[in-house]
């Protein structure tokens, strides 16, 4: 190898050099030669080629294979294959190195072969980057399938250990998915989270959800989905255990927004002493609800003197789709005072159809509260909102179809807890929509 001007000084074994061509020109041939005890590695380097020049040979070169722990980088964008001249370079993983006497670089020759042959093999390095282990895994993440660069499930994860979350189908990443392992610490410190989106169509609908342990959902539309954006999808729990978390879940632009919640094991007691409750006044004031009308607040202001408070709590009544329930009272560990009014409130472009009022008596609201229509169900068959059973008491229903979405002519059956008999009414069926008859359920009282 010769130099322009010639250069007299000895240079030192191991020193690099490395071809770097001027601008509108591309290196044909070696890019790197290096000097070892036998001479310059290799002999010869390449030369700059004014670009746009076709390629001389018009032979190329295919992909090099690439060794474990490593990466492979071309001076020619693109997979391959390769023009002459081309060269590729090794670059070791973090924490390992190229065996010494390998190759580190290779370069397209005319004959369609990459000189050398064959790449330097990447090895564990014998001191690692500096820097502290994680010895655990970073949190993970809901709905996601965890990974480390390193391959192993558990710690210590070396400094520079990626962890990355994948979200799994039916669900999509919000936030940061990767986070890196610096000085014993991940950076940054929590990954994002996978958001549940259902199947989605086009954006606007939903897919159906697994039922919770213990429960089951009921959907305010018909079918097994995909169901449109204003579907709610309310949790029943069985007998014998109690909601934990939202009592139901809408869909909104293809996502069901909260998570429904699930049902746990709960003891049932025995109803308190009926009576009137100390402290409860015969001229008792009861606040109406605010979208109360002027006639329905004369109605409601003041309890009359001969309706005698039962003291028993009211499971709220689940609204119906594309509306929402107010109440005159607040409640109390998910329970209504007797006394307390319910009205139902529509969306705009939606109204009422059946009562809008309901009162809290005897543990349940009667009568029923309505639906809110848009006129555009005419038609189809009617579906009606699931009914909160009285205290001590459940609900069986008989479907009338295979939908399982409480559509007409479904029969509601009230079932009383051992030690309790049914007072009053024990059946209501589904019809154009709405239970009846609309005075609901009658009451689960002690044998």
């Amino acid at each position: 190898m010769s130099y322009t001007p010639q250069i007299t000084a000895t240079i030192p074994l191991g020193t690099v050099v490395n071809i770097v061509c001027y601008s509108g020109y591309s290196l044909s041939g070696n890019s790197i030669a290096t000097c070892t005890s036998s001479g310059w590695s290799p002999s010869s380097v390449g030369s700059c080629v004014q670009q746009g020049t076709s390629n001389p040979t018009g032979t190329t070169c295919p992909a090099m294979p690439v060794p474990s722990f490593s990466v492979l980088s071309y001076s020619q964008f693109g997979p391959g294959p390769y023009n002459t001249g081309t060269t590729v370079m090794l670059q070791c993983d973090t924490n390992y190195v190229a065996v010494i006497g390998g190759a580190t670089s290779a370069t397209c020759q005319s004959n369609g072969l990459w000189y050398p042959s064959t790449l330097a093999t990447c090895q564990r390095a014998l001191k690692e980057v500096i820097g502290a282990a994680c010895l655990a895994g970073i949190a993970p993440v809901l709905g996601a399938t965890m990974t480390y660069s390193n391959g192993q499930a558990l710690g210590p994860y070396p400094s520079a250990t990626l962890a990355t979350a994948t979200c799994q189908a039916g669900y999509v990443p919000n936030g940061i998915m990767t986070s890196s392992c610096t000085n014993g610490v991940w950076t940054p410190a929590s990954l994002g989270i996978c958001e549940l989106t259902g199947n989605e169509l086009d954006g606007t609908t939903c897919g159906r959800l697994g039922d919770p342990l213990s429960g089951t959902l009921v959907y305010s539309a018909l079918g097994l989905g995909p169901y449109p954006s204003g579907t709610s999808a309310t949790v029943l729990c069985n007998i014998g255990t109690t909601l934990s978390g939202s009592p139901s879940a809408l869909c909104t632009n293809g996502v069901w927004n909260p998570l429904p919640g699930t049902c746990v094991a709960a003891i049932l007691k025995r109803p308190p002493v009926k009576g009137v409750p100390k402290g409860v006044e015969t001229e008792q004031s009861v606040t109406p609800a605010n979208d109360v009308p002027k006639e329905a607040k004369n109605e409601t202001n003041v309890v009359r003197k001969d309706l005698v408070l039962s003291g028993e709590k009211c499971p709220p009544p689940i609204a119906p789709a594309f509306g929402e329930i107010t109440y005159s009272g607040f409640s109390s560990k998910g329970t209504f005072d007797d006394g307390t009014t319910a009205a139902l409130k529509c969306n705009l472009g939606y109204k009422p159809t059946g009562p809008s009022f309901s009162t809290c008596r005897k543990g349940s609201f009667r009568p029923i509260i309505g639906k809110c229509s848009n006129g555009s169900e005419n038609g189809l068959p009617g579906v009606c909102v699931p009914l909160s059973p009285p205290k001590n008491a459940r609900i069986v229903y008989i479907q009338s179809g295979s939908s399982l979405d409480f559509e007409d002519g479904t029969t509601g059956l009230l079932y009383c807890e051992e030690g309790y008999a049914v007072t009053g009414i024990a059946t209501l069926q589904c019809k154009n929509g709405q239970w009846e008859p609309q005075s609901g359920f009658g009451m689960c009282d002690t044998i």
